[in-house]
């Protein structure tokens, strides 16, 4: 991977494709690159609920799959629990992104349903297809009532 400008100045990311950046940068202000860098990498959108777009401590990395020559591939439940840290595992649905590719997966025992839509609009590494997700939270709901699409 080469590094690249980011869209903040003093920001450098790598990238195996830095013409991105460039693209990027010229067609946003310098308006819209501030909204966009001011956006918290994490929230909580709903009490049990935790959004990030990697993983609960990293921007940069997937949560539910490694890269393997070239290939992301499913990352092993262990795996994605270490990633998930405390803060994931304690939540009820963890939404993540950052790989672009669709995925649904409840961790064992009391873990969180982990939702990856994937990518509808634009798809990024060649994946092509999406997920539309609704999700209706009960409270006082049994935690092993949950419905989960791939299982790993």
């Amino acid at each position: 991977m080469r590094p690249c400008q980011a869209l903040q100045p003093g920001v450098v990311v790598a990238s195996p494709d830095p013409s991105w950046c460039a693209f990027a940068f010229q067609e946003t202000t310098a308006d819209q690159r501030a909204w966009l860098y001011a956006l918290p990498e994490r929230l909580t959108p709903a009490p049990g609920i935790h959004a990030c777009h990697g993983t609960p401590s990293s921007d940069l990395h997937n949560l539910l799959e490694d890269p393997r020559h070239g290939v992301l591939m499913p990352s092993p439940l262990s795996a994605i629990r270490e990633r998930l840290g405390a803060d994931g595992m304690a939540a009820r649905v963890v939404l993540c992104g950052h790989s672009h590719q669709s995925s649904v997966i409840h961790m064992p025992g009391d873990g969180p349903l982990v939702v990856n839509p994937g990518s509808l609009g634009l798809p990024g590494f060649l994946v092509t297809r999406g997920l539309v997700v609704r999700l209706t939270l009960l409270s006082g709901v049994d935690s092993s009532d949950r419905t989960t699409g791939r299982q790993r």
